[in-house]
């Protein structure tokens, strides 16, 4: 289908704009380009929907707004990919889903950091380094002739004509990008493109919402064994309890490193929002960390190599859609005529007065993910992925594990780019 060309899309170079300052309203930065897909978010989801629509023959521009690939996989500095597999199986097996989620895998097993799946509790996870997952996103986008990534480019207007998303407007370093496509897939974690259209959405009150999280990497550590991983939570509770740490931080988690001194703390903290969040995640993490070395002699010596760039979010805006996924669905391991991707992680819901709570599927069981959980009539040419979909709150805490998520992208992403086949049909292949 590659109809539409990339050739008017120069490099950003506006003279007026210094360094680290975005361009906004400046008509000589003005950058305008169509093309059939545009998606939003180039986290697992956003990366599998831009090569799936790819590789479909449609010419793709994938915006993300932070200067990396991976969204909350790489910012959270995880170090599993989750929802791959089958729960209560002897062995991992194959992943639940084909195509892209496969391809992710056997990829990733190229790698130097190539490892098997591993145990988690009642089922299996691949384990993922920062690294090797971002070269491995990389790969797949830079396979794909028709497909174009800017980063550091955030959506901040979209236009409507009726019911379709007519154009998008995306602030770049130093231009902003005017973008006409034929059809959008949101897979931004947070439905920006679904909520500037007008689209319909829901966001639980803050009350309510799943604890944040913020990972900190430390390094220096000593005598590091298994054993860490339940001391570092009963210190951080005992802390709380005894009033020397904030109360959130009760719900923290340790994990083991690929070094023998290192290892990664994930902070719970509050999901509300306000402008002084991310100061008060860093202050908190340092303050968790002092605490540790006081407490714990293998933290005696260690120091903060690394963290999150910014709070993580569990459960954000998402689409109400033509159907919605229930707790009940995945509980029971529902299956729909218009199912587009499976899944079978546990409902991992981290709730902010007990901490991470988990319900299982029955042995060897899954669910489906329907087709209408990614799309709303009211917005006829939009699609959503990734945490963006249709769910309730309890069924998006099994639905947004990154293996379901690839799933997910890729169906969507393949959506889009039939919707786009027929958009240029309609319009006589122009």
């Amino acid at each position: 289908m590659h109809q539409r060309s990339f050739k008017d899309m120069p490099a950003f170079d506006c003279p007026a704009a210094g360094a680290g300052r975005r361009c906004v309203g400046c008509p000589a930065t003005r950058v305008r380009v169509a093309c059939d897909v545009l998606v939003v978010g180039a986290g697992v989801a956003g990366v599998a929907a831009a090569v799936a629509a790819a590789r479909a023959g449609c010419t793709t521009l994938l915006l993300e707004k932070m200067p990396f690939l991976g969204g909350t996989a790489t910012a959270g500095l995880h170090r599993f990919i989750c929802g791959l597999y089958l729960t209560d199986t002897r062995e991992a097996g194959e992943p639940l889903n084909g195509g892209i989620s496969r391809e992710f895998c056997r990829r990733l097993g190229t790698t130097a950091a190539a490892a098997a799946p591993v145990r988690f509790g009642r089922t299996f996870v691949l384990p993922c380094a920062t690294q090797p997952l971002m070269d491995v996103l990389g790969a797949l986008l830079s396979a794909e002739s028709g497909l174009r990534v800017r980063r550091d480019t955030e959506v901040v207007a979209v236009e409507r004509d009726g019911n379709r998303i007519a154009a998008v407007t995306a602030c770049g370093p130093r231009s902003l990008l005017e973008v006409t496509p034929r059809t959008v897939v949101d897979c931004s974690g947070d439905v920006v493109v679904l909520r500037l259209a007008g689209g319909p959405f829901g966001l639980a009150a803050a009350a309510r919402r799943q604890l944040a999280g913020f990972s900190v990497f430390i390094k220096g550590l000593a005598d590091v064994d298994q054993t860490l991983c339940l001391k570092v939570p009963y210190c951080l509770s005992r802390g709380a309890d005894e009033k020397s740490l904030p109360d959130c931080l009760r719900f923290s988690t340790f994990l083991a490193g690929d070094r023998p001194d290192e290892g990664y703390l994930k902070l719970g903290l509050s999901p509300a929002r306000d402008p002084d969040r991310s100061r008060r995640a860093l202050a908190a993490a340092e303050q968790a960390h002092r605490y540790l070395r006081r407490v714990l002699p293998a933290f005696r010596e260690s120091y903060v190599a690394g963290t999150s760039p910014y709070v993580l979010e569990r459960e954000g805006a998402r689409l109400r859609g033509d159907c919605t996924l229930s707790e009940a669905d995945v509980l029971a391991g529902r299956k729909f005529p218009d199912a587009i991707a499976r899944a079978a992680w546990p409902i991992e819901f981290w709730d902010q007065q007990r901490g991470p709570r988990y319900r299982y599927l029955p042995p060897g069981e899954y669910y489906e993910v329907p087709r209408r959980c990614l799309r709303t009539r009211k917005i006829a040419n939009l699609w959503c992925a990734g945490r963006c979909i249709s769910a309730t709150p309890r069924a998006l805490a099994s639905a947004r594990a990154a293996g379901t998520c690839l799933a997910l992208g890729e169906a969507a992403g393949h959506e889009a780019a039939l919707q786009a086949r027929e958009a240029q049909s309609a319009n006589g292949g122009a």
